[in-house]
C-alpha cells in the first residue's frame, strides 16, 4: 500500500482550482504545480508570461505576482502599461515594484549559524534554484561560514534547480551525493523543507543519527532546514 504524499496531491488540487477559476473567467496560476495543460509552471516561465498578458488585456487594477521567471522583461512591460504590481516571495533587483517576502539572507545566516553553534565543523548546503530566495540563502550560508573562520567548500554546495518540484526525491539524491564525499559533512543546511525531508530519509536509512534535541539560541526559521 502506497500512501499518497503531499507532493502527489498538490498538482491535482492546483489543477482543479485553476480550471474552476477559468470557468468563471478568473485567471490564476499557481507555481510550482502541474497545470491543467500538463505544464510545469516552475520550469515554464513562458506560461507565467502568457497568464500575465491575459490579465493585462483585461485592464485589471493591479497584479500580485510570485514569479518563477529568471528575467525581468515582462515586468518592464507591466510598468510601461502603468499597471501597479507587487512581487511576493521572489524579488528582482532593478525593478520599481514593492516586494513582500522573508529575509532570505538572514535565514541563510541563521540556519548556518545554528549548525555552527551546535558544534558542526563541516557544513554543507543543498541550495535552491537561481531565484532570489535560493541566491540569498546561499549568500547567507557563505557569510556565516566566513564570519566563523570557515572556508566555503564547493563540493559541499549541491545545486537543486527545481525548488519544491520533486523536492523530497531531489533532497535524497543531493544528500546521497554529500555522503559520497571523501570528508562527509556533519551538518547540512537545506533550501526548503521538502529537500530537508529527502535528506533526512537518506541519513536515517544509512543508519546515521540526527541530533534533533540539540538546539542553539539562534534557531533557523524551520528546524527541518538544518539537518
Amino acid at each position: 500500500i502506497r500512501l499518497k504524499s503531499t507532493e502527489d496531491q498538490r498538482p491535482s488540487r492546483a489543477c482543479d482550482l485553476e480550471c474552476r477559476a477559468r470557468r468563471v473567467k478568473h485567471n490564476i496560476t499557481l507555481p510550482p504545480t502541474l497545470g491543467c495543460n500538463g505544464y510545469l509552471h516552475q520550469s515554464h516561465p513562458d506560461l507565467e508570461e502568457q497568464e500575465i498578458s491575459q490579465l493585462l488585456a483585461r485592464r485589471l487594477d493591479a497584479l500580485i505576482i510570485a514569479s518563477c521567471r529568471p528575467t525581468v522583461e515582462v515586468f518592464f512591460r507591466i510598468e510601461k502599461q502603468k499597471t501597479p504590481y507587487v512581487l511576493i516571495d521572489r524579488n528582482f533587483p532593478g525593478l520599481s515594484s514593492n516586494f513582500v517576502g522573508g529575509d532570505d539572507l538572514a535565514a541563510g545566516i541563521l540556519a548556518t549559524q545554528h549548525l555552527v553553534d551546535i558544534g558542526c565543523k563541516k557544513i554543507a548546503h543543498i541550495r535552491g534554484p537561481k531565484t532570489s530566495p535560493g541566491i540569498q540563502r546561499l549568500e547567507g550560508y557563505k557569510r556565516a561560514l566566513v564570519q566563523n573562520g570557515r572556508s566555503v567548500i564547493d563540493e559541499y554546495v549541491i545545486f537543486e534547480p527545481k525548488g519544491d518540484v520533486g523536492g523530497i526525491q531531489r533532497g535524497a539524491e543531493a544528500m546521497q551525493q554529500l555522503l559520497n564525499c571523501k570528508r562527509i559533512p556533519d551538518g547540512v543546511f537545506c533550501f526548503n523543507d521538502p529537500l530537508a525531508m529527502g535528506a533526512v530519509n537518506v541519513v536515517v536509512n544509512q543508519g546515521l543519527r540526527i541530533p534533533y534535541a540539540r538546539r542553539s539560541k539562534n534557531r533557523p526559521q524551520s528546524a527541518a532546514e538544518a539537518v
